[in-house]
């Protein structure tokens, strides 16, 4: 596997704390920092990530998460350019019902060209003929070599 894209939620697991799913996406992004293989995910994730309500005032903890996706080794943020943009559109074209975000997501590692898309969002990994492997969180720690 050469690198994986990870949608926003897996992010906003890491920075809320949330029980189960908080562990699953720290080991994740602990195996991307140890550089078993490398991540993307879209601008969209940092976008997220700081717009929940907590975050108003709490100064120090926004600029944790930014330094976060400035700074975690083998983790690019990708901007959102023109093939991406048309992607996330031939998607939401193909997907109705599919949100503008979750296609840009899923666009970015269309052509980035990613191994899989990791997620835990029931509507996108329930499409149908997605176009690369789409995962949850779990599924994707049991199939590494270093969780078995």
């Amino acid at each position: 596997m050469k690198f994986i894209s990870l949608d926003s939620m897996v992010f906003i697991y890491l920075f809320e704390v949330h029980d189960t799913l908080h562990t699953q996406a720290e080991n994740i992004l602990l195996e991307v920092e140890k550089g078993s293989f490398g991540a993307i995910t879209s601008v969209v994730a940092p976008i997220e990530a700081l717009s929940v309500a907590k975050l108003q005032h709490a100064v120090k903890e926004r600029d944790e998460i930014v330094h976060f996706f400035h700074e975690t080794a083998n983790l690019s943020v990708l901007p959102v350019d023109w093939l991406i943009a048309q992607t996330a559109a031939d998607l939401r074209r193909s997907h109705r019902g599919l949100r503008t975000p979750d296609a840009i997501q899923l666009a970015t590692a269309i052509e980035k060209k990613a191994d899989v898309f990791v997620t835990n969002d029931k509507k996108l990994l329930n499409l149908t003929r997605p176009p690369l492997p789409i995962a949850t969180m779990s599924k994707f720690l049991l199939s590494l070599p270093s969780m078995q």
